[in-house]
């Protein structure tokens, strides 16, 4: 059985994969394996895949239509075969002292080794509070200030597969946007104990077809956030003891509020929007969306439907002038 399993989805990344997948066969511990989901890519990606694939077969890959990033992380999963998993996006790199942070702190307590992210073209301000530690189930929600937003990511952490297994954790393949908050929260949620540590694993690559970039159209968010109310079911203080949550929660709400909106289900959106939790975190000050807050705070729910109508026509209209400045250009 191999120590890790590195998971890559992978979906028109011909620029970028062969970096990534050599920046972890390159690493100095060997024994490990690499899953390529190749989630029916149409450039060269699977290409340069086979030819890495017939000079090392530590590196696999697994031919799937295209289904998204979720179902390729899922598929990754149900076929990995290490102690300990590990998420890296297609178009970023693994720090080549990765694998020693792994064996170094590695234990049959801990399920979980949270590290830090670094980015590219920017300067590298540490996520966490600079405090190596571990933390306990019942502690995790009061550290998620001090850990920062990796906290809410699936890459840079290793985990153990037995975690994910036991647990039936997977991807929701109907969230488009906020699965990795889903996953991270479920998979952190089963832990025993969790290991943070301030050295850096995992690099994030920024560029212009960066996931960040991207604008996400409306959806149904209803997935993102049923998911926040039942983690504050099983962390009744989880409100309390943290803003990133507080404000991650807000965001899973406007996005919902967003797509009901949009699709005028006004009854669903008063549901949302009236819901104990969500009202509270809109009477706390120290959050964002403060112009959204201050509208469920006083249940001004048609001038939200409202907003959001408006500024779905602003962006639609700024589409087409987009669009029609191209032509013309």
């Amino acid at each position: 059985m191999p120590l890790v399993s590195f998971i890559i989805p992978t979906y028109n990344t011909e620029k970028y994969i062969k970096a990534t997948v050599y920046s972890i066969l390159n690493q100095s511990y060997e024994d490990i394996e690499i899953i390529a989901v190749n989630d029916g890519s149409t450039d060269k990606s699977l290409e340069i895949l086979n030819d890495i694939e017939n000079n090392d077969n530590r590196l696999k890959i697994i031919n799937t239509k295209n289904q998204g990033v979720s179902s390729a992380r899922n598929t990754g999963i149900d076929n990995a075969n290490g102690e300990w998993v590990y998420f890296i996006d297609s178009d970023d790199l693994l720090l080549p002292d990765a694998l020693s942070v792994l064996l170094k702190h590695k234990d049959d307590d801990i399920d979980i080794i949270m590290t830090e992210i670094i980015k590219s073209n920017e300067t590298n301000t540490p996520f966490f509070d600079g405090n190596e530690k571990i933390i306990t189930h019942n502690e995790f929600t009061k550290e998620i200030d001090k850990i920062g937003w990796t906290c809410f990511v699936s890459v840079s952490k290793f985990i153990k597969r037995k975690l994910i297994i036991d647990n039936n954790i997977r991807f929701d393949t109907d969230i488009e946007v906020g699965e990795d908050q889903v996953f991270s929260l479920a998979v952190s949620n089963k832990a025993k104990k969790i290991s943070v540590v301030n050295t850096p694993t995992y690099e994030y690559i920024i560029h212009s077809e960066s996931t960040v970039h991207k604008i996400h159209p409306p959806k149904k968010e209803a997935g993102t956030f049923a998911y926040y109310l039942n983690f504050i079911n099983d962390n009744s203080n989880a409100i309390n003891d943290s803003i990133l949550f507080r404000n991650f929660f807000l965001f899973s709400a406007y996005k919902c509020a967003e797509a009901l909106s949009l699709e005028n289900k006004d009854e669903q959106l008063k549901q949302v929007l009236s819901n104990p939790n969500v009202q509270t975190v809109a009477n706390i000050n120290n959050i964002n969306k403060k112009p959204f807050a201050f509208l469920v705070r006083k249940k001004f729910y048609k001038a939200i439907k409202v907003w959001f109508k408006l500024k779905n026509i602003i962006k639609n209209n700024k589409t087409i002038f987009t669009l029609i400045k191209k032509v013309r250009n």
